[in-house]
């Protein structure tokens, strides 16, 4: 699913592409997938859902140890960077080609956002005296941060992401 939607995008992969690139039978994806309606979307689902698990996954290990709150948010802003750099196709599909993947796809980047918006909460009420911040302002944080890899993403420039991450955590501590 990666290799295809990085080279053709979301809409133009078809399940017997999919099925010839995994080496398995159309029949076989249909079974493993849920038929012929939704195989293609379940199976981008599943991809996109192992790697965010796995890059989640990653980013928090980033903010293990005795570290005070804005050193976590700096470990998490650049593991995020990095993870994006990382993988670069895998990164597009599940920042860009999700919006293609119909209201499931939507739901799922909206989950992750989520994911990111409790760790920078989190990160942010550690805060010693800060003031609070509010919900709406951590989702316009992490949806500013977002837009900024999905450009960099689509533009083909994964590779500035780290490079950006400080600057970032910065813009976001404004």
């Amino acid at each position: 699913m990666i290799e295809l939607v990085a080279t053709q995008g979301y809409e133009a992969t078809t399940v017997r592409e999919l099925s010839a690139t995994a080496g398995v039978s159309t029949r076989t994806l249909y079974e493993r997938f849920g038929g012929p309606e939704g195989s293609k979307q379940q199976c981008f689902l599943t991809t996109f859902d192992a790697l965010v698990d796995g890059a989640v996954g990653r980013i928090a290990a980033s903010r293990v140890g005795e570290r005070d709150w804005r050193e976590h948010l700096h470990d998490a802003f650049t593991a995020f960077a990095q993870e994006l750099a990382r993988d670069p196709n895998g990164s597009r599909m599940v920042l860009v080609e999700a919006l293609g993947a119909g209201p499931a796809g939507l739901q799922r980047m909206e989950q992750l956002s989520a994911q990111f918006e409790a760790m920078v909460s989190s990160c942010l009420a550690q805060a010693p005296g800060g003031p609070a911040v509010s919900p709406l302002m951590v989702k316009g944080i992490v949806a500013g941060v977002m837009r900024v890899s999905r450009v960099r993403l689509m533009r083909d420039h994964p590779e500035e992401l780290p490079g950006l991450a400080d600057e970032l955590l910065e813009w976001a501590l404004s």
